[in-house]
């Protein structure tokens, strides 16, 4: 036994019983909460004349689960191509959405959730 089971055993030994079935009923919850499945994807579909911007900020809130700093760069290099190179919004968005979904997969392989 690791010494901080050791110490919760003793701490739970020391508690009346209604505290046990309070710290019991904490465990469980803890142990469920670990065990949820990671947040799926809200995908709401592209509407029309949707410009690049637009699609940035339906994106997040369409991956609440994915960290934004590792988005930050290859999103901001989509956006640039499109306002400074004159990249196509329709091609930038078609590109916004891929790398979105790469990452969420990458996210669920990572958290055990999928391939």
């Amino acid at each position: 036994m690791s010494p901080e089971a050791r110490t919760l055993a003793r701490t739970f030994d020391a508690l009346a019983p209604r505290e046990r079935e309070t710290l019991a009923a904490f465990a469980a919850f803890l142990a469920a909460r670990a065990a949820a499945p990671p947040l799926a994807p809200v995908v709401t579909l592209r509407p029309e004349g949707e410009g690049v911007l637009q699609a940035v900020r339906r994106l997040k809130q369409s991956y609440p689960m994915l960290a934004r700093r590792p988005l930050m760069q290859p999103v901001g290099a989509l956006v640039s191509a499109h306002m400074l190179d004159g990249r196509p919004a329709a091609e930038t968005i078609d590109a916004l959405e891929a790398l979105f979904a790469a990452c969420y997969r990458e996210h669920m392989a990572a958290s055990g959730g999928g391939p």
